[in-house]
């Protein structure tokens, strides 16, 4: 990721952000990397279409 791309705060539960810390320190990224890394895998098994979403907009 580059610092141009979009950037938003988020609003975390403290135990959803104590998940986000555990799971960077254990696989050695940054916690950005592991939000990317979740929503990833829910665009898999949603079957996420970008094409689709666009023209929802």
């Amino acid at each position: 990721m580059a610092i141009t791309d979009p950037q938003f705060k988020l609003r975390l539960p403290s135990d959803a952000k104590a998940f986000i810390e555990a799971e960077a320190k254990a696989n050695a990224s940054s916690q950005t990397s592991e939000v990317v890394r979740a929503i990833r895998e829910r665009m898999k098994t949603t079957a996420y279409n970008p094409e689709a979403a666009d023209d929802a907009s």
